[in-house]
């Protein structure tokens, strides 16, 4: 008996998993990498058994390849939107860092007062 069959569902649901995992907002990325290395393990055995000579029934591909690839498609939309909008926290924080390094050395700021003095 082949392994492929179990190999092709562990995949999917790894796969939905890591989907259910990246869709939480108080996930991080560090938090995916257990599940992103298990699905890697998992494609690398497929392939190894399919390049051994193991054939692929078209049936595994439509119950659980087809999947995991609309489901993976997904997962990289997410991945993507997570990214981008930490890449946008950097740069809030940097101009913020810029600002108050212009200011720093103003004296103090009565009541709203502000004086311009840049550096």
């Amino acid at each position: 008996m082949s392994a492929l069959p179990s190999l092709c569902k562990r995949l999917l649901e790894t796969t939905l998993e890591l989907e259910a995992v990246v869709g939480r907002p108080d996930s991080d990325a560090e938090s995916w990498d257990a599940l992103l290395e298990e699905r890697e393990r998992i494609m690398e055995q497929i392939s190894a058994l399919v390049a051994g000579g193991e054939v692929l029934p078209q049936t595994l591909r439509e119950e659980y390849l087809e999947k995991a690839e609309t489901a993976n498609r997904r997962l990289l939309t997410r991945m993507e939107a997570r990214k981008d909008a930490v890449y946008e926290q950097i740069g809030q924080l940097k101009r913020t860092k810029q600002a108050r390094r212009q200011y720093a050395d103003t004296g103090p700021n009565p009541y709203g007062a502000f004086f311009d003095q840049r550096k």
